[in-house]
């Protein structure tokens, strides 16, 4: 099967199912996660294995990270994104974000990370849903 008609064939499956439709949405998420940190390493010129050296992993795990046949851990991500000097934003018109159980434990252990590395407080962090800044609980979110 070509790719192009696999991508339309699990997109009709997609909008059979919630579960698959859910599935897909996450890995279309971590999938440009990963795109945006293999930019970052490329532009800052680090080698796989240098910016597992910065972040205390392997070469083999970086690899496995950028191929997605690994899903790192929250903390891995945070380690990423900070090694290469991106920022985490969570912009997504179509999640309910307060209601959002994944959204509101990425905030917590992100919030937990960084108060301590970063001496980041919970009023600096801001959330965005759509173009409005909204509160979630005590949490606003923007790094």
């Amino acid at each position: 099967m070509k790719k192009k008609n696999a991508l339309t064939f699990f997109e009709k499956l997609e909008e059979k199912s919630e579960l698959l439709k859910k599935w897909g949405d996450d890995y279309r998420l971590e999938k440009k996660i990963i795109q945006n940190i293999i930019e970052a390493r490329n532009k800052k010129g680090l080698t796989q294995k240098e910016l597992g050296d910065l972040v205390g992993l392997n070469q083999s795990a970086i690899a496995r990270i950028e191929a997605q046949a690994h899903s790192p851990r929250l903390n891995t991500i945070i380690k990423l994104v900070d090694a290469l000097d991106l920022k985490i934003e969570i912009i997504d018109k179509n999640v309910e974000f307060f209601e959002n159980k994944f959204y509101q434990n990425f905030l917590e252990e992100f919030y937990k990370f960084n108060s301590k590395e970063n001496n980041l407080k919970k009023e600096d962090i801001y959330v965005y849903k759509g173009e409005e800044k909204n509160e979630i609980q005590t949490y606003r979110y923007s790094c």
